[in-house]
């Protein structure tokens, strides 16, 4: 039955196709449902435009929430390994190349941003959870967010993007935000002897952990901040490339002889290079949003 240029079907309409279904419009094409619209394939979604826009709605739908924040993503875009992966990765981390070895007695310049003394010593805690609650941080290759902090601790941005792991540049660009002293560096085992050494007993939120990677020598691991969550087993981190994205996760302290905490910092004042960071006054409830596994 047709009506008003609809074909109308009364009760359910299934349509079986054996083989492929082409379906070729010269106009628009438009989609409404009043109840869900569920998408399932058992290989690839490809969607192609000159623009993808999945929030867009005229007029907007009340009460709408959407998971995620609408991001572009580009064609072609070169895939950040997850979580699960990484062990198979080969210093990913790092922008600067190092031999097999990481000798843990290196000592990386320590740099003052250009504005200290002008900008308020603060926990840098407190500047990493503010970022984190705006939201944006999601990977999707060319994360404007993610860009600017290569270029705010001197790396060219466009190169390295969220396409080269970044939880050391997180960190340095908020040590930096904070007037704290940072390195320029992408290696989270950079931090391994920055700051102040501070004692497992005496975690601090805004403290900065640092993790080992297959071997405490290999030059490989992971760095964040601690929200001052922690058991003798686990310790909670605010920290970036985490799920690919920046948020805060539970950590295991040790898990047999391929990961755990190399050490724990605390940050310096960019001012003397000696001034501790002061407390923090952000609050710790419901932090963590799930359980870290072996990240870059």
């Amino acid at each position: 039955q047709h009506k008003n240029g609809f074909r109308t079907v009364t009760g359910n309409d299934k349509l079986h196709v054996t083989k492929d279904l082409d379906i070729i419009v010269d106009g628009n094409i438009n989609l409404s449902a009043r109840k869900n619209i569920n998408i399932t394939a058992l290989g690839n979604i490809d969607a192609r435009g000159t623009r993808i826009d999945l929030n867009n709605g005229s007029p907007s739908l009340p009460d709408a929430q959407y998971v995620d924040s609408p991001v572009t993503f580009e064609e072609n875009v070169v895939k950040v390994l997850p979580e699960e992966t990484i062990e198979e990765v080969q210093n990913s981390e790092q922008v600067e190349k190092s031999g097999e070895d990481a000798p843990q007695d290196v000592k990386y310049e320590e740099q003052s941003p250009s504005v200290c003394g002008e900008v308020d010593h603060v926990n840098p805690y407190e500047i990493a959870q503010e970022h984190m609650n705006a939201g944006g941080w999601k990977e999707t290759g060319s994360n404007p967010k993610i860009k600017a902090l290569w270029d705010e601790i001197g790396y060219n941005g466009s190169t390295y993007a969220d396409e080269t792991a970044w939880c050391a540049v997180l960190v340095g660009a908020i040590l930096k935000r904070s007037g704290n002293k940072y390195i320029k560096t992408a290696s989270s085992q950079a931090y391994a002897n920055y700051g102040v050494a501070v004692k497992d007993d005496d975690v601090q939120q805004g403290d900065i952990v640092v993790f080992f990677r297959k071997s405490r020598s290999s030059g490989l691991g992971h760095v964040g901040f601690a929200t001052g969550n922690s058991t003798a087993s686990t310790i909670e981190v605010l920290g970036g490339n985490q799920s690919n994205n920046l948020n805060i996760k539970t950590f295991d302290r040790v898990r047999g002889s391929k990961w755990g905490i190399r050490t724990i910092r605390r940050a310096t004042s960019c001012v003397d290079g000696k001034t501790e960071a002061p407390a923090s006054t952000s609050t710790l409830a419901g932090l963590s949003s799930g359980i870290g596994g072996a990240v870059t």
